[in-house]
């Protein structure tokens, strides 16, 4: 296996760089010898491929200071991205000669956002867009967005090596014969499935305490209907005392639609719903096992297990029931090492709970034992820029990419400086940080900007040595169990035929299957009854687009 670096060039860079801002923070904060650190072997995975150094510092020109408007979703308004004593965000912008014009946007008006600013020509000079085919495919029309120069894979090799990853930019290419966004991959050097095969990272987490309390068997993943006993017995008997409060299943109207619709069903994703049955096409929604999953999330709710207004739960209020509140016995969360440890650090400080004595993180399956995830490309959000962006300053921001993607790079931004955050100790990476820190943590402008710069943190998270390496491991122990337990159709590859295909039909459709379906579940009328009444009112806007799928896709 591909030992990381031993030396990092960049990181050397960084140390000169913040030298006068690093001695500060090293002396508050560097522990003791041995206190805090976490020895940690780091190894990556099968698949993983060298990364070509970024170019040397004095190969470029940087004289003429640029500031970059940057949009994105999960800004942390409190954050000053451009602080002097952030030490990681002096490193880049030091390097580049930039500072950043941060714009956040609402996660519930990404989409709408980001059109507005496109069709209005008022673009930020980057931008982070939810992908919609038949959006982009409008903007590129009208020259809305940014057309990449032809061979800019020549001079950042790393930006284009990442890309082969994500699939979505080459494809797209296929397509148009150009670039005009740049995708931004989950994983690239630490590939946990095979190739094309991308299970959400998102799982369900679970009183593993109440669960040996009431009798049930703790396993990596159940059944909805075992999900559902657990739930019953926890309401029953209420282990942890909790009283009127509790709530045994913590879920949000799209966190139920998660655990009972698309366990249930593998077409039922907001971003992917149509699909191939031999020469026709069909709608995922409208499939029988669909309907399975609704007539549970009904009988859940019939039962009272979950909120009774479980659909009026906003932001994270349900995983706060969770782990703030603790009166819930499950909520649907991101997995990874990270969150894991971010869930274990939140009980402990808002329950005083270990977290290795009382959660248990589990992912849940069709009752028939087929684990269902709807296809996904290997990339969350795409980077793209304003058309009237001077090459000058896009290209240097591609300089700053091309090394935020090189090993150098992605071990600065997930591990910090070498020396301060973390050192080499026989030949591995050894963090310097306090047990259950990480970089980011430690450096507030690392969120989101610089951790999701180009390439996602999933990747790196996988082989971290901040985080246990039992979470690492088991992280990708369920992924490697998600792609096993839905071999049968249940997790399969992206078909960029459908998810590229744009055509007026296709632009007019535009879903909110997790409050169509919460309203159903709240009725009390007959389900099947209403499922299929629900189907009916979209049979004018969905047929065209099926029957353009039959004619034209072979």
């Amino acid at each position: 296996m591909k030992k990381l670096l031993k030396k990092s060039l960049a990181l050397s860079l960084a140390m000169v760089m913040v030298l006068s801002l690093g001695a500060c923070t090293k002396e508050k904060e560097e522990p003791a010898s041995g206190g805090g650190s976490t020895e940690t072997k780091v190894e990556t995975n099968v698949g993983g491929e060298e990364t070509t150094p970024a170019p040397a510092e004095e190969e470029k020109d940087y004289s003429e200071h640029y500031t970059y408007s940057y949009a994105s979703i999960q800004i942390t308004e409190s954050t000053d991205y451009n602080s002097p004593d952030d030490a990681m965000t002096q490193y880049w912008e030091q390097k580049y000669n930039f500072d950043w014009d941060i714009i956040s946007i609402s996660s519930d008006k990404w989409d709408s956002t980001v059109n507005t600013w496109a069709y209005a020509e008022d673009l930020p000079d980057v931008t982070i867009f939810d992908y919609k085919h038949p959006q982009m495919m409008d903007w590129v029309d009208q020259g809305l967005v940014f057309k990449f120069p032809k061979g800019w894979q020549e001079r950042w090799p790393n930006v284009a090596r990442v890309q082969e990853y994500g699939g979505l930019q080459l494809a797209f290419e296929d397509i148009t014969g150009d670039t005009y966004f740049l995708a931004r991959p989950n994983y690239a050097n630490n590939l946990p499935c095979t190739p094309g095969i991308n299970p959400t990272n998102m799982m369900v987490y679970i009183r593993k305490d109440w669960a040996e309390a009431v009798g049930i068997e703790i396993k990596d993943y159940y059944t909805i209907d075992e999900i559902m006993e657990y739930a019953r017995r926890v309401k029953e008997q209420d282990p942890g005392h909790v009283g009127k409060d509790l709530i045994p299943m913590g879920l949000s109207s799209g966190n139920c639609y998660n655990v009972f619709v698309s366990t249930c069903s593998t077409y039922t994703s907001n971003n992917y719903y149509l699909y191939r049955d031999g020469n026709d096409f069909k709608w995922g929604l409208a499939d029988e096992e669909t309907l399975e999953g609704l007539k549970l999330w009904r009988q859940a709710f019939d039962e009272g297990l979950l909120n009774k207004e479980f659909y009026s739960y906003s932001g994270s209020e349900d995983v706060e029931d969770f782990y703030v509140r603790g009166v819930s016995g499950l909520m649907w969360y991101q997995g990874g090492a990270r969150y894991q440890q971010d869930v274990a650090n939140r009980m402990k400080d808002n329950l005083g709970l270990n977290y290795d004595d009382v959660v248990k993180q589990v992912f849940i399956t069709a009752n028939d034992g087929t684990y269902h995830s709807a296809p996904r490309g290997n990339f969350w959000g795409v980077i793209m820029f304003n058309p009237d962006i001077p090459i000058e300053k896009w290209e240097r921001y591609m300089d700053m990419l091309d090394e935020s993607c090189s090993e150098e790079g992605q071990i600065l931004i997930r591990m910090g400086f070498e020396g301060v955050d973390w050192e080499m100790k026989d030949g591995e990476m050894v963090s310097l940080l306090e047990e259950g820190k990480d970089a980011r943590s430690k450096y507030p402008s690392i969120y989101p900007v610089y951790h999701q710069l180009c390439m996602l943190s999933d990747d790196f998270v996988l082989i971290n040595p901040n985080y246990p390496k039992e979470y690492r491991d088991l992280t990708i122990k369920m992924y490697k169990l998600k792609e096993e337990l839905g071999k049968n159709g249940g997790c399969p590859p992206i078909d960029y035929d459908i998810y590229l295909y744009s055509s007026d039909a296709t632009a007019a459709l535009s879903f909110e299957y997790d409050k169509d379906f919460a309203n159903i579940v709240v009725n009390k009328g007959d389900v099947e009854t209403e499922w299929k009444a629900w189907l009916n009112s979209w049979a004018y806007l969905m047929d065209p687009v099926l029957a353009e799928l039959k004619a034209n896709i072979k």
